[in-house]
């Protein structure tokens, strides 16, 4: 019996914390050529977001489906002492192939501003139907949908492309 509980405490003392476990998931990947490929959930492993400077603007984009058969785009806007407005109506989504373009179903739109270090982070979730979702999307910004100073900001689209892979998960 002292052997067996040596044996488990032994196992337990060299068992690490966390667990790592390969998942297989489908998923939309960022164009590596769009920004810098993040992740959008700590316990992942996968890089699904995509992030960029643009004239002294930091903006993220990640796209998902969900269970209910929808497409969520969810787009980061961070900025630091820059006046910035943004008209979320004016993002549409591309499938890219079939070269059609979607319009948001409902927008959820938030602006956060830091009191003290002057900066502001605007979040938009855009959710479009289950017919937008493609092999390749792309996420359009129209002229006047982000606007900085009061000057309308070029924004070259994020493209992601939807894959399945084996990926690590951490517990």
């Amino acid at each position: 019996m002292r052997f067996h509980k040596a044996l488990v405490l032994g196992f337990i003392s060299i068992v690490p914390a966390c667990l790592v476990v390969p998942v297989r998931s489908t998923y939309y990947e960022p164009n590596a050529m769009d920004g810098t490929a993040e992740r959008s959930d700590p316990a992942s492993k996968r890089k699904d977001s995509v992030g960029r400077q643009v004239d002294g603007l930091y903006i993220l984009a990640h796209a998902a489906s969900t269970p209910e058969q929808h497409l969520i785009v969810g787009i980061r806007i961070n900025c630091h002492g820059q006046s910035v407005e943004v008209n979320p109506n004016l993002i549409e989504l591309q499938a890219v192939a079939a070269g059609t373009m979607f319009r948001a179903q409902s927008v959820m739109n938030q602006n956060i501003h830091g009191d003290q270090s002057n900066r502001s982070n605007y979040w938009i979730t855009l959710t479009f139907p289950d017919s937008a979702a493609a092999n390749e999307i792309a996420i359009v910004f129209a002229p006047g949908s982000v606007r900085k100073d009061g000057t309308d900001l070029s924004l070259q689209p994020f493209r992601f492309a939807r894959v399945t892979k084996w990926n690590a998960h951490v517990y």
